[in-house]
């Protein structure tokens, strides 16, 4: 008797059960039905985050219910300022070609997402002047965004201007290939030669080092690129030291821009005349992918950067570091290592010198440092790292697998003036990464929309225009 009498209550709750999931669903299938379903999921997708309907959010949640009918076939969805989520326009995103100034991401331009995969911006919303907040981690990232920018935490999406001294934002793992191969090995290690102990700030180009294995590779990459070098005795005969010539050819001398095939190169890659304080890594380096990066960076290394033990053991622990008096090429670093998932953080080094490029008795310099064994070892990917460093690295050992997304922790939000702001909205993965940091785009278009029509719908196969 009570099986029978269990047996009919649940035959009743699942009948108000599914009583309940068709009249929940009828609601989602008339007019304003995605608008419905986006309020009723909202606290799934967005945890923790009060959703704020207006005006803006209905007219676009109609339109596209009418794109689902087929009585609209291309969309252009223009919203007001603060819509989006804006970040500032000069900050780096990360793209299957490189780092790209937001304010030149243009739509079908593919960007890194927090699943660690490039997907493509399906659009660019243009926000105008705002006001804006500076971020400041303890990796030395820096960003400029509006208040209610949500970035990835520990706790969920969290806008900018809610984030404290205990979050700690994602930095993602990147799990797909991406560039164009269009450098050769050799190209990207005579490149980093140069911005490592190259004297390209003259018509005169050299290579100064004490290192015959690097004096030696030097040399073949120059031959490599269709160049002519040749070593010669420093002029400074106390230097140890040894000097390579770099040459257009054997019998060119350098001369002027335009007739010198070394100097358009240099030129073309934003590093002809620059100095100590303007190096930076040329764009066509991150533009290649990982094997042009490995071999700028091993060169570079080899030259300014330095491998040790700190601590040897059961419990040994690896130092990377690198110093530069320039601020962008600190960055530019730590940007190459995020593109082969080795994560470094920049600090600001001031000690008390009297220098003529820096006066005042207060001398600045920027050091990129990797101080995790796990992530040194990573470093034996840098081809033709100087061997001696390497060997350094080989003692480096992983005791854990990776994970999927980096902590990054908040050291400050600061009021920072104002600035021109734009969003992107990206497919799928509804999210991109400014200078290595995961922020959110546009919701209901990528989000909401897809999730309404293949379930409520009953349309998993539909595919959107690509235009809206």
């Amino acid at each position: 008797m009570q099986q029978a009498a269990d047996e009919e209550l649940e035959r009743f709750l699942r009948g108000v059960t599914e009583y309940h999931r068709r009249e929940t669903v009828a609601t989602f299938k008339g007019p304003g039905g995605l608008l419905r379903f986006t309020k009723y999921f909202w606290n799934v997708i967005e945890p923790g985050r009060e959703m704020i309907p207006g005006w803006a959010m209905d007219a676009i949640g109609l339109h596209l219910e009418a794109v689902t009918a087929g009585s609209i076939s291309r969309l252009l969805i223009n919203v007001p300022p603060g819509f989006s989520k804006p970040v500032h326009v000069d900050e780096p995103v990360m793209t299957d070609r490189g780092f790209k100034r937001l304010g030149d991401i243009a739509i079908g331009d593919r960007v890194l997402t927090h699943k660690g995969r490039f997907k493509p911006v399906t659009a660019v919303h243009q926000q105008g002047e705002l006001d804006l907040l500076r971020v400041k981690t303890w990796s030395g990232r820096s960003i400029l965004t509006a208040p209610d920018h949500p970035f990835l935490t520990t706790r969920g999406w969290v806008e900018a201007t809610n984030l404290t001294s205990q979050d700690f934002l994602a930095v993602p793992r990147l799990l797909e290939d991406f560039g164009t191969g269009e450098m050769t090995a050799e190209e990207a290690r005579l490149l980093g030669y140069l911005v490592g102990d190259g004297c390209i700030s003259q018509r005169s180009l050299s290579f100064v080092n004490m290192e015959r294995e690097l004096l030696d590779d030097f040399v073949a990459c120059a031959t490599a690129c269709g160049f002519f070098a040749y070593e010669a005795a420093h002029p400074n005969g106390n230097v140890k030291a040894r000097k390579v010539i770099l040459k257009s050819s054997e019998k060119q001398w350098n001369s002027r821009l335009g007739e010198q095939p070394v100097l358009e190169w240099l030129s073309k890659h934003d590093l002809y005349l620059s100095n100590s304080y303007t190096k930076r890594i040329p764009q066509a380096v991150f533009r290649s992918g990982p094997k042009a990066i490995a071999n700028f960076l091993g060169a570079y290394w080899s030259c300014d950067g330095m491998v040790f033990v700190r601590h040897k053991g059961a419990k040994t622990t690896m130092m990377a570091t690198a110093t530069t008096v320039s601020e962008g090429l600190a960055h530019d670093l730590q940007r190459a290592l995020l593109t082969l998932n080795i994560q470094g953080r920049v600090r600001t080094k001031k000690v008390r010198l009297e220098s003529k490029a820096q006066p005042g008795g207060l001398y600045t310099s920027f050091e990129i440092v990797t101080s995790e064994r796990n992530e040194v070892a990573k470093f034996v990917i840098f081809e033709r790292l100087l061997g001696r460093k390497m060997a350094e690295v080989r003692k480096a050992f992983a005791d854990r697998f990776e994970p999927n997304l980096y902590p990054d922790e908040v050291l400050s939000v600061e009021a920072a003036g104002s600035g021109e702001c734009r969003c992107l909205t990206v497919d799928d993965d509804s999210s991109f990464t400014v200078d290595g940091l995961v922020v959110h785009n546009s919701l209901i278009v990528n989000v909401f929309w897809p999730l309404w029509e293949w379930s409520v719908m009953g349309k998993p196969n539909h595919q959107p225009a690509p235009e809206r």
